[in-house]
């Protein structure tokens, strides 16, 4: 059996044709994918890049990260017994505390910080402790003027008694 050459034509059209639709679906996939992991990051709560942390507060970030979910704000978070222990939060007020150093250029204004329901002891030099509802921590990342951010190790005192 002879194929003419306008039959072997038209049969081409349709391979390249079936192939152009695989193609666009299979564009279409990929950019669905990319822009649902874009979303996703969003939404997930991020260390802003220009502030430097230690490593304990990062552990800490990363553990209320887990435990809060895809959620944009720590509104209504609340820490779990192992948060608590593990980096020595404590209840003030019916709320948990976060306290550390903060460190920061002349940029940075008390009363911003402030304004998040924190308090401040300033030590000169752009050199602070810090206390902070865990609820509120999100909210002072974005202050301006902080460079730096840690908290302290837990410590366990083991004294030999003579």
């Amino acid at each position: 059996m002879l194929i003419r050459i306008s039959d072997k034509k038209h049969i081409f059209a349709i391979l390249f044709y079936s192939i152009l639709k695989l193609m666009k679906k299979f564009i279409i996939i990929i950019t669905s994918l990319l822009l649902t992991a874009c979303v996703t990051q969003k939404e997930a709560l991020l260390l802003p890049d220009y502030i430097t942390y230690n490593a304990t507060f990062k552990m800490l970030w990363n553990d209320i990260s887990a435990e809060a979910g895809n959620k944009r704000s720590l509104k209504n978070y609340t820490p779990s017994n192992n948060v608590v222990q593990n980096y020595s939060l404590f209840q003030q007020d019916g709320k948990y505390i976060v306290s550390g150093f903060l460190f920061a250029d002349a940029t940075f204004s008390v009363r911003d910080f402030e304004k998040t329901g924190g308090a401040l002891v300033d030590y000169g030099n752009g050199q602070y402790t810090f206390r902070i509802p865990i609820n509120r921590l999100d909210k002072m990342l974005h202050i301006k003027g902080i460079t730096r951010i840690e908290l302290g190790n837990k410590s366990n005192l083991k004294i030999n008694r003579l």
